[in-house]
């Protein structure tokens, strides 16, 4: 009932039914679960340890997407003609969670990726993984790659600082960039991306990327993607634009305005759900738990009691948290 919800807000656990599961993976909830059919033992030992009532619960930071002054429409892609691969064809799109984002966002190549994977999803999770790659290779080397396009687009965090294209350049390099957006979760693409600043669920802040070659980000750092902590964003696309691809936890969509006109949206938390940690996190050393803490399991301060420590990045926020624990 709504008396039930407002005293006991449900803590949320994934299974890791889906291709990446990167919600399930961070959680400690693992990326696959076996095939039924063949492993009944393991499936009722999983559904066993979700329902574990002393398992730990942890807060989680859900973002909500705003589109700016309601001009803002979303369609989906439908197909691409091989003979005009510059021409998509959209669609309405389907039913998806409403402008709310748990894991992450992006616009340009990954979204692209994900909106071709969407025609040609496969039925197994190798499957899906192989088909994963072959779009990657598409939107990246094909005569495709036109479809992803960051001209003119502008990222600001909510107190006005500029952070997409990069204002250290002396002119706009926008059109460099395949890709721009940020995490929540410090696992993207089914693990195969993070940060190089781990993004933690639970700090109020998202962590946001820009990435000029995907390629050579993958050889250089292994996937991990240098970062900015800020707690939301900004973003506006130019009427020079149609639109952009975007996704949004894996919902591939492509952002325009009918009239063909700027437009835009903001980022920000809007709110905190519980999670259940699941057992493969237990034997990690340190997590971050919901009041900023970092907690060492394995090592104690005081007879039963684990050691942690709350990271401060600068000054002010030192002084805040003494403040708050009344150091």
């Amino acid at each position: 009932t709504d008396h039930d919800m407002k005293l006991y807000f449900p803590a949320l656990v994934q299974m890791p039914l889906g291709t990446g599961n990167d919600l399930a993976g961070v959680l400690g909830w693992g990326r696959a679960v076996p095939n039924p059919n063949d492993r009944q033992k393991i499936i009722a030992k999983w559904i066993g340890d979700a329902l574990d009532g002393t398992r730990s619960v942890r807060l989680f930071d859900v973002w909500g997407i705003f589109p700016k002054d309601g001009d803002m429409k979303l369609c989906q892609l439908e197909s691409i003609n091989t003979e005009r691969p510059d021409r998509p064809k959209f669609s309405e799109p389907g039913a998806s969670v409403p402008f709310l984002s748990l894991l992450y966002v992006s616009m340009g190549f990954e979204a692209f990726v994900a909106s071709q994977f969407e025609l040609n999803r496969k039925d197994g999770r190798l499957a899906n993984f192989v088909e994963y790659a072959k779009q990657i290779g598409a939107g990246l080397l094909g005569a495709r790659r036109g479809n992803v396009n960051l001209t003119g687009v502008k990222v600001e965090t909510l107190d006005g600082v500029q952070f997409f294209p990069p204002p250290d350049k002396e002119s706009d390099t926008s059109d460099e960039y395949i890709s721009l957006g940020f995490m929540n979760i410090n696992s993207y693409s089914g693990g195969n991306i993070s940060a190089v600043d781990a993004a933690l669920f639970d700090d109020g802040r998202m962590d946001v990327f820009r990435q000029r070659d995907w390629i050579a980000n993958e050889l250089r750092r292994g996937g991990k993607t240098p970062t900015v902590k800020v707690e939301g964003i900004s973003v506006d696309v130019p009427d020079t634009l149609p639109g952009v691809f975007c996704q949004y936890d894996g919902e591939a969509r492509y952002a325009f305005c009918p009239q063909g006109k700027e437009f835009g949206m903001d980022i920000r938390r809007v709110m905190v759900i519980p999670v259940v940690i699941g057992p493969a996190l237990s034997s990690q050393e340190a997590f971050r738990t919901s009041c900023g803490w970092v907690e060492y399991e394995n090592m104690d301060s005081l007879a039963g009691q684990n050691e942690g420590e709350i990271p401060a990045d600068y000054i002010d926020e030192c002084k805040s948290l003494c403040e708050r624990h009344d150091w």
